[in-house]
């Protein structure tokens, strides 16, 4: 009798102690009575201007979620019709809220960007949880999956560790958190707008390796001729997949998806819907484990790092002036009201890649002034030469350089040295300089050859001061084509040329940040022209006086 009183006594001393303490009272609660606890609370009067996204999701009884419209399990639309892993998430999810489910098709390029610009509500799109995205989205707990990078290629391509890639070309999309650490081992990137355009450049061939989440090439595999053809090389860097919400108003939407997972995982849903979309359940069944303990199974266990699992740490490591180069960012966005940002300035590896960028430029720049004057000189001699040996070649390629599109012939050159010499970063530079030479120079030299013809007639005399009073009388001609070789550099980069606007491309292939990074580029490949038309123009004005002072000295 003594003992049930006194087990009464401590129960009732229990309740009102948990009742003087709101936080303790919370923490007893499951994750199902804090989500019918929260739903109640957040739903209200909805001609609230300014409330949580999880009141205004209610109130509008829809729910917009961005998804991955090709990846294969996970993400797929066809003729408006939905299927995948985080389209069933998607369903239970508005089901749980009592909502409709709206389906917004998102890429790896644009997702975090239809948060901001609140086109959707929720991001559910393969997201791997990291570091440096912790500062754009807030990311929901419990993760829903978790994938590793996969490196694969070609069978015929030997490489087990980042050794038997380096200088080559992988294939990855846009935004993807691991474009920085590929760019670091070496590797060059050619960037793709989603995984369906990934996938088609493989199957084309235009891909012999790539880069994505090892999810995403087990479905590929599935297919016969796919797995005849390519093979995984190795796998690192695992990553938790996350539901992401907008970083601004919406606490309160991000606590409900987070009870939601939590319920789901602890029953079994999150691992039913895996099976039933045929992917690998094993992470699921570990976090179902997780899930059905004690100290988990409550309305806080979403932010118990016993239960959570850490983000992958991607934070870049800043430049010393990176501070500086924040406030100036900060001064620019107040100023103008759009978000800038100068990626290539702030972190280590975009400032190396941009000097190395700038480098080859440069490099590039003067290779081909140079090979376009040395060229327009060679055929300029050669189509105004008497012997019909050498006109009727130099004739040929000159039609040809004419006819032929720059890129097109950057393109054959390439393709042309590598048949018989290892692709490499020179190579690829002195196929480039060699190009915009032949293809400004041919030119520039018909203008020489026409000066001598016109000056001599047919009269097969031909000498040094002849030529050189050709050159004086082609030299708009000459600074035109000499102006058009420096527009030609951004070109480079169509065959892996490590110029700027490669290094740029390979900047924002990481940092997000496109805008900024463009406009840096026009206005960087602006002033290269206007240096080499001042030049020109420097250097025409010397050859006019020159000109000036030989007719004076002959009268």
């Amino acid at each position: 009798m003594l003992t049930r009183s006194f087990c009464r006594i401590l129960l009732l001393l229990s309740v009102l102690l948990t009742a003087g303490k709101p936080g303790l009272a919370q923490e007893l609660l499951s994750p199902d009575d804090a989500l019918k606890n929260l739903l109640s609370s957040a739903v209200g009067n909805c001609k609230l201007e300014k409330a949580d996204l999880l009141h205004t999701v209610l109130c509008a009884k829809r729910i917009r979620f961005g998804l991955n419209a090709r990846y294969a399990g996970f993400g797929f639309e066809k003729d408006g019709q939905w299927s995948g892993y985080e389209v069933d998430i998607a369903r239970r999810i508005a089901a749980k809220l009592g909502v409709d489910a709206i389906f917004v098709a998102v890429t790896g390029a644009n997702r975090i960007g239809a948060l901001a610009e609140t086109r959707v509500d929720v991001v559910l799109s393969t997201l791997g949880h990291t570091t440096q995205r912790d500062s754009q989205v807030t990311f929901v707990r419990p993760h829903y999956y978790a994938s590793m990078t996969e490196i694969m290629g070609e069978r015929d391509i030997r490489a087990v560790d980042w050794g038997g890639l380096t200088g080559r070309t992988v294939c990855v999309t846009v935004g993807s958190y691991q474009n920085a650490g590929l760019i670091g081992k070496g590797l060059r990137l050619m960037l793709f707008d989603g995984s369906a355009k990934l996938q088609a450049a493989l199957e084309s061939g235009a891909c012999e390796l790539a880069a994505h989440d090892d999810s995403y090439f087990a479905g590929l595999y599935s297919k016969p001729e796919f797995a005849k053809q390519f093979d995984t090389k190795f796998r690192f860097a695992p990553v938790p997949w996350g539901a992401a919400v907008p970083k601004d108003n919406a606490k309160d939407l991000a606590l409900a998806l987070s009870l939601i997972f939590q319920i789901m995982h602890r029953d079994g849903e999150l691992l039913e819907l895996a099976q039933a979309n045929n992917i690998n359940a094993q992470f699921l069944e570990d976090q179902r484990k997780t899930w059905t303990q004690d100290i988990c199974n409550r309305s806080i266990g979403n932010s118990n790092p016993q239960c959570i699992l850490p983000p992958l740490d991607t934070v870049l490591k800043p430049t010393w002036f990176s501070g500086f180069v924040k406030e100036i960012e900060t001064f620019t966005s107040n100023l103008t009201g759009v978000d800038i940002s100068l990626p290539w300035l702030t972190t280590v590896s975009g400032w190396t890649l941009f000097k190395t960028g700038v480098l080859y430029t440069i490099i590039l720049l003067v290779g081909g002034l140079t090979a376009t004057l040395l060229i327009a000189c060679l055929v300029g001699w050669a189509l105004s030469s008497p012997s019909r040996i050498l006109r009727w070649p130099t004739s040929l390629i000159v039609v040809a350089a004419q006819s032929t599109p720059f890129v097109l012939a950057l393109v054959i050159g390439l393709v042309l040295v590598t048949a018989f010499l290892s692709y490499s970063v020179g190579l690829s530079l002195a196929v480039c300089i060699f190009v915009i030479g032949l293809m400004n120079g041919a030119n520039a030299g018909q203008s020489i050859s026409e000066s001598v013809i016109s000056i001599c007639g047919s009269s097969p005399e031909r000498s040094l001061g002849l030529y050189v009073e050709a050159l004086r009388r082609s030299r708009i001609q000459l600074q035109a084509f000499l102006v058009n070789a420096s527009k030609a550099l951004p070109a480079a980069s169509f065959i892996g040329a490590p110029e700027l606007l490669t290094s740029m491309t390979d900047i924002s292939s990481f940092s997000g940040s496109r805008l900024a990074t463009y406009i840096f580029l026009m206005l960087f490949y602006m002033g290269i022209v206007f240096v080499v038309v001042w030049l020109c123009g420097k250097a025409g004005e010397w050859m006019a006086r020159r000109g000036s002072k030989s007719e004076i000295v002959r009268e």
